[in-house]
């Protein structure tokens, strides 16, 4: 896989939470191809399920997330890793989007996360979905945001708009090429 990866400039030298669309299964790599530095990805807590995936998926650092009940420990392990400045990913759609929607709804963890370890999301949209020997996928990276107030309600609704602004780059970029 090989996406492009589009205005990488935008990537802080430091901690930061990446927050964006979830496409396919792949997108972890999609993701992390953009960096060299590690990131430390939230994924659903049925992944980790028996002794060797939970140890395999720690490994790599992934942080477990019950997607269905509040969840203080995985929050509370991705704010301590931004904070040691590492960079943690979250798709805030909490899911695959197989719809038509640009986004689905973006729950609030993101920006409660960020705010909380008082670092930046840098949002970012994938676009296109990678099939087998056609990866013509793009990675498209905001600029950071800093999230100021803890409406995170509001916050949340900006990152999204900020998310669909950065698909419609993408698509953008695709018709000029």
């Amino acid at each position: 896989m090989k996406p492009t990866i589009i205005h990488k400039e935008n990537i802080p030298k430091e901690g930061f939470l990446y927050a964006g669309t979830h496409v396919s299964y792949f997108d972890a790599f999609e993701v992390g191809y953009s960096t060299f530095r590690c990131v430390h990805f939230m994924a659903k807590k049925e992944l980790f399920k028996g002794i060797f995936l939970n140890k395999f998926f720690r490994f790599l650092g992934l942080i477990p997330v019950d997607r269905k009940n509040k969840n203080p420990e995985a929050k509370a392990e991705a704010i301590k890793k931004l904070k040691n400045d590492n960079i943690v990913c979250i798709f805030p759609e909490g899911t695959i989007n197989k719809t038509d929607e640009y986004i689905l709804l973006f729950k609030y963890g993101a920006v409660s996360i960020a705010y909380k370890a008082c670092k930046p999301i840098v949002p970012f949209a994938i676009v296109g979905k990678p099939k087998i020997f056609n990866y013509h996928t793009k990675v498209i990276i905001g600029k950071p945001i800093y999230i100021k107030t803890d409406d995170f309600i509001n916050e949340t609704k900006l990152l999204e708009k900020e998310v669909i602004k950065l698909i419609k780059e993408a698509k953008d970029y695709e018709r000029e090429m």
